[in-house]
């Protein structure tokens, strides 16, 4: 936006010395032609908002307009008539930049980017959600080997989101990154794998409070947003700004949605349900404190391992303690692969 401004400076301050001379030359009213001058300035800009909301297939195109855009909204606009007003001044013709509307440009500038931003997650969430697909139909459920690890689906999704996280950082200055790593203490065992676990050990029919509860966890994740208005800010209000953190949760929650629509079309074994744990386990280690809106993070992933509980022939968790060994192993190798 201020290189817009100072480009416009440049222009204005070449051309209004000659404004009054030329006018004498040719006879013709200084303001009249200073209100063109206005009239061709305010087509001007509008023709680089034109040009930056005209579609794009690449996701760093996008990010390059909404980043022109949202620094036009934030005062690159206003700075237009400002210009404008100071050049022409001297000569008595500042009136003449009443005649851009830099409130009404920077509306416009902030509806185009807010557009952009939107285009560019869908962009990523459809990115990542394909290649979640084919993750998911390349590995054989059914007839797998026991867990010896997290497998090569966490290690794309965490990978695709960080690079998103990098790509789409330069818009947020002052944001701080959040790590797409995890942190903190490993996830305590959740009360859905706890039910699971005791209803094993009493070898119950799988009634009462474990059902109550899967009905529970799937009423929260019923109830999860995937409006791509949903990550202007916090909880997408009106009026808010949009966030990296609450970008990368969108396209996280997308992500998660599909993961779940997967699960719900595939047939796992005992060793496949075992491998849908840790797998989830770790996504809850990672996800959740990477973005700023954690709990439809957490709904989808319980949403996923009861889909998968549903659709697996014997549902026999791992102990907790080998499934955090598993996903320790992981930590250390995402750390190696960042340093």
């Amino acid at each position: 936006g201020e290189q817009i401004a100072a480009a416009v400076g440049v222009a204005v301050e070449a051309v209004t010395p000659l404004l009054a001379p030329m006018c004498e030359l040719l006879r013709l009213r200084a303001d009249g032609v200073a209100v063109h001058l206005t009239d061709q300035l305010h087509a001007a800009v509008v023709a680089v908002l034109d040009a930056a909301s005209q579609p794009q297939t690449e996701p760093r195109a996008v990010l390059r307009s909404a980043g022109v855009c949202l620094q036009m909204a934030a005062g690159g606009a206003a700075l237009v008539p400002d210009t404008l007003r100071r050049a022409l001044a001297p000569q008595g013709l500042g009136g003449a930049a009443l005649g851009i509307d830099a409130a009404g440009l920077s509306l416009q500038f902030r509806r185009a980017a807010d557009a952009l931003l939107r285009r560019f997650v869908e962009m990523q969430a459809q990115a990542v959600s394909v290649g979640v697909s084919h993750r998911m139909h390349a590995f054989d459920w059914l007839h797998c080997a026991p867990p010896c690890g997290v497998t090569s689906l966490v290690g794309q999704v965490l990978g695709e989101l960080r690079a998103m996280q990098r790509l789409a950082a330069g818009l947020f200055p002052t944001e701080p990154t959040k790590p797409m790593l995890p942190t903190g203490p490993f996830p305590p065992i959740t009360p859905l794998e706890q039910q699971l676990a005791q209803k094993l050990a009493a070898s119950s029919a799988g009634g009462g409070t474990a059902s109550i509860h899967k009905d529970l966890q799937r009423m929260f994740a019923r109830k999860v947003s995937f409006e791509t208005a949903g990550f202007m800010g916090t909880g997408g209000k009106a009026g808010a700004e949009p966030s990296l953190g609450a970008m990368v949760a969108h396209v996280a929650k997308l992500t998660l949605k599909t993961l779940v629509e997967e699960v719900r079309c595939a047939t796992f074994s005992r060793h496949g349900f075992q491998q849908v744990q840790v797998d989830m386990t770790m996504l809850r280690w990672v996800l959740p404190s990477a973005t700023n809106d954690p709990e439809p993070l957490v709904s989808l992933l319980d949403e996923a391992f009861i889909s998968c509980q549903e659709r697996s022939l014997e549902c026999v968790p791992l102990e907790h303690s080998v499934v955090e060994a598993f996903c320790e192993n992981e930590r250390r190798q995402l750390l190696a692969a960042i340093h």
